[in-house]
């Protein structure tokens, strides 16, 4: 009797009720299903997980921005059209850069009516928020987080826009044989030094693993800190005495440029500061505050793709919004958007467990980031295959592009200047 009363309140007698549920599902084959109970969704709520107070802040900035001008070019020319024009709507979410406070935004995020997640920036974030989202099967697209074992648990709701961290090592160990080639200068012995969260220690176990099999560089000695350190001045003065070709670091954004400071204050001079997956080694952000400190810096890590056929469109439109430069953070924001509306469209349901079906057959989205080939692909196990780590230099106060040859902006500085041949 309260199923009759509560039917007859939305105007729907129990007859009528009983009569159309039992053809429902011919009327989905036919189309007519789907335009009523599908096409009439008013908007579609992603969550974004990212640590939007702290020392990260900045950076993560970017991929909220680049995700956000993902949201808006898909609702101006019309919404998820499968779903009736659906509009996208993002739900920030602040982790505080601490994981268990990324597992609980994600849950609220979820409990809100969110059909997918994206973030969370740190691997020991984003383990935990994904574990609430395969628990809750709501698909999690990584974008910043290279921890393999966030791809590695069995979990099929989980994916992953960036390159892994074993496969970034491989791209390191590639990259350095390269440019040994290239400029027929001996690179054979590097200090890796990195902070010691889990970014930083998985990074450096698979750089053990991975250098060697292209290029002829020796780690002879690792060099583990706080990510929070303020002084680094004694770690520094290790590495001079060691006297490296090269220093290998892995650190997040203040850590990074503490460092490259004490390498000035401290006048050690190398073949080049040639960083591994780094927040704080690359970027307008540290550009600026370092000046000609961060002149000749080198990178290996995720980059926009200056090969994509809207390039010059998207970075123009984001910066001219934002005010700030589009970088690889932003291109990770605005790529996960892509691959989200791109599978609502296919799978023509906000049906968390057909979205997850359609993420993973991903093909067409041609990636922002820098994608070998451009199109983004995600495997068994939800890593995207196609993505792959650059080699980037400082020159002119500008990230470049120095490798793969293919996309290269300019030829590296190879080796950087002496310190006191710099105008500082």
């Amino acid at each position: 009797m309260e199923k009759d009363r509560k039917l007859k309140l939305k105007g729907i007698s129990r007859r009528t009720f009983i009569k159309y549920a039992g053809t429902a599902a011919a009327a989905a084959g036919t189309g007519f299903f789907h335009n009523i109970a599908v096409g009439k969704v008013p908007e579609v709520k992603i969550g974004h997980i990212n640590p939007l107070s702290g020392p990260l802040a900045i950076t993560a900035s970017h991929v909220v921005a680049g995700t956000k001008l993902g949201v808006d070019e898909i609702n101006a020319k019309g919404g998820i059209k499968s779903l009736g024009g659906a509009k996208l709507t993002v739900i920030d979410a602040d982790s505080q850069g601490k994981p268990e406070i990324g597992m609980a935004e994600a849950e609220k995020l979820i409990q809100a009516g969110c059909i997918a997640l994206v973030g969370a920036f740190q691997s020991s974030v984003t383990l935990t928020a994904s574990e609430v989202a395969q628990r809750f099967r709501t698909p999690f697209l990584c974008t910043i987080g290279i921890a393999d074992e966030i791809t590695q648990r069995g979990y099929e709701y989980v994916f992953r826009l960036e390159q892994s961290a074993s496969r970034g090592a491989e791209d390191y160990d590639e990259a350095i044989a390269w440019l040994e080639k290239k400029t027929g200068e001996p690179i054979r012995t590097s200090v890796n030094i990195h902070e010691n969260t889990l970014f930083g220690v998985s990074m450096a176990g698979f750089l053990r693993k991975a250098l060697g099999k292209h290029s002829k560089l020796n780690i002879i000695k690792e060099i583990s800190y706080p990510h929070t350190t303020k002084d680094l001045t004694s770690e520094i003065i290790q590495i001079k005495g060691l006297n490296p070709d090269i220093i290998t670091p892995t650190s997040y954004e203040q850590d990074g440029m503490l460092m490259t400071r004490t390498l000035y204050e401290q006048r050690v001079d190398l073949k080049a500061c040639i960083a591994c997956c780094s927040a704080g080694h690359f970027g307008e952000h540290i550009i600026r505050p370092l000046g000609n400190l961060q002149e000749y810096i080198c990178i290996v890590n995720a980059f926009v793709n200056p090969k994509h056929p809207r390039y010059n469109e998207i970075k123009q439109k984001f910066e001219s919004k934002n005010k700030i430069i589009w970088n690889v953070y932003s291109a990770h924001g605005y790529d996960a958007v892509q691959v989200i509306a791109d599978a609502l469209e296919r799978a023509g349901t906000t049906e968390k467990d057909k979205l997850r079906d359609a993420i993973s057959k991903t093909n067409k989205v041609i990636g922002t980031i820098l994608c070998d080939p451009p199109a983004i692909r995600f495997g068994s196990d939800g890593q995207n295959v196609s993505a792959k780590f650059g080699l980037i230099q400082c020159l002119g106060q500008k990230d470049t592009v120095i490798w793969p040859e293919a996309i290269k902006e300019r030829d590296p500085v190879f080796p950087v200047p002496k310190w006191k041949d710099r105008k500082i």
